[in-house]
């Protein structure tokens, strides 16, 4: 994009097919998606979006939250356009374009991609995280490429007559259980009213994204009994692992590591070139950090973790 480029305004609301029309023609994600934004849009927040033209060619869409407030608007993303052909400068051009339109904070995110290859914008705070993209390729590769401990794992799973299947009943109540598994490993208690609402999170990316059809929950089981399970997000070519977590059997025998692999030979057959197995904050990769574990884990399928940088603006310069 050789010109400087233009914004414009969408509500999505308004029009929430239309939106996702627009969003696949230019190639955004699932997390630009207005059922996944529904998702998560919780007190004031409204569905809006951003067409990115040049030249009076659309070139990129931007799927967000806009919040109205008294001393000026909030917009947040779940992530950013890839760079490609797109300006360098473009984060800093559209923060400008906000605080035009009377938008007081800018939180532009980074899930599947962020800012990390734009322009540092000037009184911008960012923060990076790591992600990590599997590109699959032959299922012999993706084997030769586990660590030893990884290996061991699977060896010993493929000796059980384990079937990955999607979880169909009742999703959200299955993956509102295994969180709760994830929470007690980690000496976690939320509690009654935390259990509600983490469930009813849960409902809502069911009636949102899963029957939208940009989502299936998969369980790992062992005849009838669900060992581990994985909520992924599925666009186009590429699946984002976004939740999940093992039954206390499950995670003694390292179960997950049969759920990704398996998935990886679904989606594989499926034509999906890329499994996202989502992401840990920069500092998981240093030892006694408390997501050091889940570093290891998925670094033991041998991918290279990818960096990825969010941003958050206040058009006054105070970026803390």
């Amino acid at each position: 994009m050789s010109t400087a480029p233009d914004f414009a305004w969408r509500d999505i609301e308004a029009d929430p097919a239309g939106w996702d029309r627009t969003a696949s023609d230019l190639g955004a994600g699932v997390f630009h998606r207005a059922g996944f934004l529904a998702a998560h849009r919780f007190g004031r927040a409204r569905r809006r979006g951003v067409v990115i033209a040049a030249a009076g060619t659309p070139a990129a869409a931007l799927g967000g939250l806009f919040t109205a407030r008294p001393g000026g608007a909030r917009f947040q993303t779940h992530g950013f356009p890839p760079r490609g052909l797109l300006p360098s400068d473009l984060p800093g051009r559209l923060c400008a374009w906000l605080r035009a339109e009377g938008v007081a904070e800018a939180d532009l995110g980074s899930f599947d991609s962020g800012v990390e290859d734009y322009d540092r914008v000037p009184g911008a705070r960012t923060k990076d995280r790591l992600e990590f993209p599997w590109a699959l390729e032959a299922p012999e590769a993706l084997k030769a490429a586990l660590h030893s401990n990884h290996r061991r794992k699977l060896n010993k799973l493929g000796k059980m007559a384990l079937e990955l299947r999607p979880v169909t009943r009742r999703p959200a109540a299955v993956l509102t259980r295994v969180q709760r598994h994830w929470e007690a490993r980690k000496g976690e208690e939320a509690g009654l009213m935390g259990l509600i609402r983490l469930h009813g999170f849960h409902r809502r990316l069911d009636r949102e994204v899963g029957r939208a059809g940009l989502a299936t929950l998969y369980g790992l089981y062992d005849g009838d009994t669900l060992l581990t399970a994985a909520y992924m997000l599925e666009c186009g070519e590429r699946a984002f692992y976004m939740l999940g977590a093992s039954s206390p059997d499950g995670y003694r025998i390292g179960a997950s590591v049969g759920l990704f692999m398996a998935l990886a030979g679904r989606y594989m057959e499926r034509g999906i070139r890329v499994l996202n197995l989502g992401g840990v904050p920069r500092e998981a990769e240093k030892d006694g950090h408390e997501e050091h574990g889940v570093y290891r884990f998925k670094t033991g399928f041998g991918i290279r973790p990818a960096a990825r940088t969010s941003l958050l603006y206040h058009p006054d310069g105070d970026a803390s």
